[in-house]
């Protein structure tokens, strides 16, 4: 909503943070059927999570292009180490 309701001629500051994927695992629906293919439950439903939220991040990307924002856009995406291997990521 904040990009769609920006005027485009005005800059933006966007910050976005995911709890994902962190501890407590707790996919949305769906997520880890995806990944199907992938050996071992906790594996997948790490995998879900990642999925969600790139699921997410392209949702900014299209409504930054729906504005015809994306090309004065400066992205970064970070994250952190990862999850712990034993849990399954």
């Amino acid at each position: 909503k904040i990009i769609y309701r920006h005027n485009p001629n005005d800059p933006l500051f966007l910050f976005l943070s995911f709890q994902a994927p962190h501890w407590p695992v707790q996919n949305p629906p769906g997520t880890e059927e995806r990944h199907h293919h992938i050996e071992g439950k906790q594996r997948r439903k790490w995998c879900g999570l990642v999925s969600h939220v790139d699921d997410n991040i392209g949702k900014v990307i299209a409504a930054l292009k729906a504005k015809n924002m994306w090309s004065n856009t400066f992205f970064i995406a970070l994250s952190d180490n990862g999850g712990d291997i034993r849990t399954g990521a």
